[in-house]
């Protein structure tokens, strides 16, 4: 972690990154689908009036901006959000208007960083131009226990290590270093017979099986909040769940790009504490690196497997999404070692 600098008046001097913050929005309407936009009160009278002068009814629903298949009401045919269009980009709520930008409190600092779930993520993260970002006020306040700090804290160093690639950060965590290129021995096949709703002897002691059988992928695709665009960007990831045999799965071939783009990922989702705060850091990373194992079976290209990576990481967030794959640190730990807790 390094100090970022911050705008004028910024009230915390505690603001970190995990480096310079870089993003460039490519308007592909992705941050528009898949999950609900929560409105503020305070913008609730603003975001109606815009509504009724675009002709939208109803634009708010239970405190989040109503969905249309999956999309926000106010995105347009273009992919462009129509109160931005028509209004500017100030006028649209305080989500919108941040996204993919976070803030979070994490007891010792306020961490900054970009959304790993942006479809823009694969195109920037090197050398896209560096983020501005508004004066960090309120911070959303994500605790941790201090027993799993230490554990965040290595896995986010494993990560950032110099000529780390995927394969190498693998080993080390799974306690078998020494397989690099290729991913330690037996771990495809388990991580893919536990998506595929098969891994009972690392599941819950009641037997249930975890999977997409269970919720999952499949579940998530054909949910009504999923939406065109998200479910275009992993469809093919689920048709090969559905049809793989996990006890001889195809080689599997990380390129140097896809590498360092899940290494982002990694350290990102762990940095900024995404997903449900019931999963600890270890199952963050787990369930990361199933995504993207299961991204580069069938993704080759940089593009394709940039946005089915980011539409992974927000679909994860969500607990009936990986509960039923990894309920728990110890089905993570027998996931990543193959020894049953």
């Amino acid at each position: 972690m390094v100090p970022c600098a911050m705008p004028t008046g910024a009230p915390d001097e505690r603001v970190v990154a995990l480096g310079p913050p870089r993003h460039a929005c490519h308007a592909c309407g992705s941050c528009c689908t898949g999950w609900r936009v929560k409105v503020a009160g305070h913008e609730h009278e603003r975001i109606g009036r815009h509504a009724a002068a675009l002709d939208v009814a109803d634009p708010i629903v239970d405190g989040t901006l109503r969905t249309v298949a999956g999309a926000c009401v106010f995105l347009g045919a273009d992919r462009l959000c129509r109160i931005h269009a028509a209004f500017g980009g100030a006028e649209k709520p305080a989500v919108c208007q941040v996204f993919p930008r976070l803030a979070i409190e994490a007891g010792d600092a306020v961490r900054i960083g970009v959304d790993p779930g942006c479809s823009s993520t694969w195109r920037s993260f090197v050398d896209g131009p560096e983020l501005d970002f508004p004066p960090v006020r309120s911070p959303r306040s994500e605790p941790l226990p201090p027993e799993l700090v230490a554990t965040e804290r290595e896995l986010i160093r494993l990560c950032r290590l110099p000529g780390m690639t995927l394969a190498q950060l693998t080993g080390l965590v799974a306690n078998q270093p020494g397989h690099a290129p290729k991913l330690p021995p037996g771990l495809t096949r388990r991580f893919l017979a536990a998506m595929k709703g098969h891994g009972q002897p690392f599941g819950p002691s009641a037997g249930q099986p975890f999977g997409p059988s269970a919720g999952g992928l499949d579940f998530f695709l054909t949910h009504e909040d999923a939406g065109p665009l998200l479910r275009a960007d992993l469809e093919k990831a689920a048709n090969f769940l559905r049809n793989v045999d996990a006890t001889r799965p195809p080689k599997l071939v990380f390129g140097r790009e896809a590498s360092a783009l899940v290494l982002e990922t990694l350290q990102r989702t762990l940095f900024l504490r995404l997903g449900d705060a019931q999963l600890p850091p270890l199952g963050k990373f787990v369930l990361q690196l199933a995504g993207a194992i299961v991204c580069a079976y069938v993704y080759h290209r940089s593009d394709t497997f940039g946005r089915a990576l980011a539409a992974w990481s927000r679909l994860s967030r969500l607990p009936d999404f990986w509960v039923p794959f990894i309920p728990d640190a110890d089905a993570a730990r027998a996931l990543m070692t193959g020894v049953p807790a």
